[in-house]
């Protein structure tokens, strides 16, 4: 089955927000496993804690796919005209609060899990009261953010250079040189001097 242009390009720029935000995610639970070890409970908040990389990974992945979506059907038209460094401020910044609002209802459930209670009980919310106010609630979202951010850089330089050529760079197809059969075709406009002498040459090109 051959697929069409426009599939490819949304795949190739819908799939590096899910791989990036689902291996960002592995690394960081490993990290936290070294330092909290079996240890019952976060030191920060008092909340629950038992060690699960896989569950966590794959919800960042499958948020870091819905940003993917988000961006290629709709936020990325909304900033078409800014610069790339706005593009990033305004983009993670909408990010951002849609990280922290998922990570809220993450942690309500995983808590109402651990604990065996309802995700609205009184005791759910003050456990995610503790985790929201705490250090250890920021570096998460600081942790999830750099994996939007490296995405954004990644599909807006993609988008820049050419779909295919950070890729190419990446996976060393240009370190292996090989010769290729091209088609040019040159066309001749017709009347093209009249019309650029009518319209004038800014408009018309």
């Amino acid at each position: 089955m051959t697929l069409s242009p426009r599939f490819k390009r949304a795949l190739y720029q819908i799939l590096p927000f899910g791989v990036i935000s689902f291996v960002l995610s592995i690394s960081y639970s490993l990290v936290e496993k070294g330092i909290l070890g079996d240890h019952p409970i976060y030191p920060s908040t008092g909340n629950p804690y038992k060690y699960n990389w896989l569950i966590p990974s794959i919800v960042a992945g499958i948020f870091g796919l819905f940003v993917g979506v988000m961006e290629f059907f709709f936020i990325s038209k909304w900033f078409k005209k800014g610069s790339f460094a706005l593009k990033l401020l305004f983009k993670s910044t909408i990010y951002i609060l849609l990280i922290i609002l998922l990570t809220i209802i993450v942690s309500s459930v995983s808590t109402a899990y651990e604990i065996d209670a309802e995700p609205f009980s009184p005791e759910v919310w003050q456990y995610n009261y503790n985790f929201v106010t705490s250090f250890a609630f920021w570096t998460v979202v600081l942790y999830v953010t750099l994996g939007i951010v490296v995405s954004l850089f990644y599909t807006e330089v993609s988008t820049i250079i050419g779909q295919n050529v950070l890729l190419n760079l990446f996976t060393g197809k240009y370190h292996t040189p090989f010769e290729e059969k091209r088609i040019f075709m040159f066309l001749d406009m017709k009347s093209s001097t009249t019309i650029a002498e009518q319209l004038g040459h800014v408009e018309y090109f």
